[in-house]
Order: C-alpha cells, then sequence, then structure tokens
C-alpha cells in the first residue's frame, strides 16, 4: 500500500522485512520512480502486521522481484489517480499539491495506491511471477602445501539481475554471497558423533571473518530487463553463493590439489597433497 500525503510526502506499507538486503532503499526508489517523486520525499515503514498489508515471507531473492513489484504497481495506482485528477482540473500531472487541494476543496486529505502480487488459480507459488538466477563465478586461490591452508586472492561473480535498481545494493549482495560461498567451501561443516552435534556454537563452527576477505573482490552487472519484478527486475545474491564454492574447488585442482569433499579444511587439503605425493601425482 502506498499513501500520498497531503503534503507531497509518500508512505509506503510493505510486509517485507529489512535484513540487510536492502529493500526499503529499493522501495523507496520503485515508488518514487512511478509516482514522479524525489526518493528522499518516500518512507518505507517497517513491517508490522498490525498495519502492513500480509506478505506470505521475506526469503531468498523475492523482496525487490515480488514485494517491489506489488510497491510498483501501488505506486503506479497513485500515479493513475492523479492523472485522472489533473485530467478533469486541468492542472499539471506534477503539480501535487495543487492537484490536492484541488481535490479535496482545502490543504489535507491522501491519496491511497494498492498493488497486489499472488498465484491465481491453485494457489501454487509456481504461477507466481518466478525467476532463476545464473551461476556465474571465478576465484584465484593459493595453497601452503606444508599446512594444507587455502587462500583466496580474488574473486569475481556476474550478477544476472535483469534490471538493477540500485547497483550498489547489488553488489554488497554479492559480496555478501561470495563470503557464504567461502563458507561452504573452506569452513562451514556440522559435525555429529553417536546423533549428537559437537560443534554447536560459533566458537566451534567456524565461518568467514573479515580476515578471510579476499583482497578483490569483483562483481558485473548485467542488465537485460528479462526479469518479471519491476522494470525488467529479478533477484540476486544466490547465483553468487552457488558458483564461488564450485569456482574456489577448480581453482585449488588448478593449482594441482583436486578435492572432492567439502568444506576443504586445512587438515583434509594436506592430506590430499600427502596421498598425491605417494601416487607420485603432486607437483609443487
Amino acid at each position: 500500500m502506498c499513501r500520498l500525503e497531503a503534503d507531497g510526502r509518500v508512505v509506503v506499507l510493505v510486509a517485507t522485512t529489512e535484513m540487510g538486503q536492502g529493500p526499503r532503499t529499493a522501495f523507496a526508489q520503485i515508488a518514487a520512480e512511478e509516482i514522479g517523486v524525489d526518493p528522499e520525499h518516500v518512507t518505507v515503514r517497517g513491517a508490522d502486521t498490525r498495519f502492513t498489508p500480509y506478505d506470505r515471507s521475506t526469503g531468498a531473492s523475492r523482496s525487490t522481484t515480488i514485494a517491489g513489484l506489488a510497491v510498483q504497481r501501488a505506486a503506479a495506482d497513485i500515479r493513475a489517480q492523479l492523472d485522472r485528477i489533473a485530467d478533469a482540473s486541468g492542472i499539471e500531472p506534477d503539480d501535487r499539491l495543487a492537484l490536492m487541494r484541488r481535490h479535496f476543496g482545502f490543504a489535507g486529505g491522501e491519496l491511497i495506491g494498492r498493488g497486489e502480487v499472488s498465484p491465481v488459480g491453485t494457489g501454487s507459488y509456481a504461477e507466481g511471477p518466478v525467476f532463476w538466477e545464473v551461476c556465474v563465478g571465478a576465484a584465484e586461490v593459493a595453497v601452503d602445501p606444508d599446512t594444507g591452508f587455502v587462500h583466496v586472492r580474488r574473486t569475481a561473480t556476474a550478477a544476472d539481475v535483469g534490471r538493477a535498481i540500485n547497483p550498489q545494493l547489488v553488489e554488497r549482495q554479492d559480496e555478501g554471497a561470495t563470503l557464504q560461498g567461502l563458507g561452504n567451501a573452506l569452513f562451514e561443516e556440522m559435525v555429529y558423533e553417536d546423533g549428537l552435534l559437537l560443534n554447536d556454537t560459533l566458537l566451534d563452527y567456524r565461518i568467514p571473518s573479515f580476515e578471510d576477505l579476499p583482497e578483490e573482490m569483483t562483481c558485473v552487472i548485467v542488465e537485460n530487463e528479462d526479469g518479471p519484478g519491476p522494470y525488467g527486475a529479478k533477484g540476486c545474491g544466490e547465483g553468487a553463493l552457488a558458483a564461488v564454492p564450485a569456482a574456489v574447488v577448480n581453482a585449488l585442482a588448478d593449482a594441482g590439489v583436486p578435492m572432492r569433499e567439502l568444506p576443504m579444511t586445512p587438515e583434509r587439503v594436506w592430506r590430499r597433497i600427502q596421498d598425491l605425493k605417494e601416487e607420485g601425482k603432486w607437483q609443487q
């Protein structure tokens, strides 16, 4: 739901939760583009089921694509109302304050726009606006044969996002996904013994830290405007998450250490190197 207030400012009510992926910024940009206001004049309220419309969930790559499409439709509803008022009054559509005064007869009132994205028919999610993420990643690694430690020097990812509503957020999404991919490739593993989880705290369950950041991380944004979201947008992030572990595995194999088990901990890599030496296949 979008609300154009009497002072020309816009309020967006949408239940997608901000978890660091940046939807509030993207929603403000979308609403501003549709209505024709400055993004700084758009406020996106936090999710609160007492006030915000229903949303199935905040998950994966659906915020900008699906919830953003609902925001676009709600904002377009307001724009259509402004255009109708302008046609009836002869006032320019972009003179929103004059239109509001003319429509309500005084300095007050608000216009409400509604937008919805939902599967129709059987209610299957497959009937909603779906999209695919392309999986492309590259990595340059160095391995210490004496310790088995793998250092990821550089990474590159391609983000096929359809349309980048906010390019900086897209790059940050891919960087975050890259770190998650490094976690899968090198660190993260749940260790069980007799059905009991042995590493159930972050002291024992290793995840990437700032010390594990590559010296260089590059994100190439691909915009074909072929997504189902606003202006041809589609989700991002998960493609890099899936591609980076494979890129690190292949880079390590190119360095002479083919691995067949994740995560590639220093111990596992070191033992693999010892096996290769015994087989006469190790070339440093």
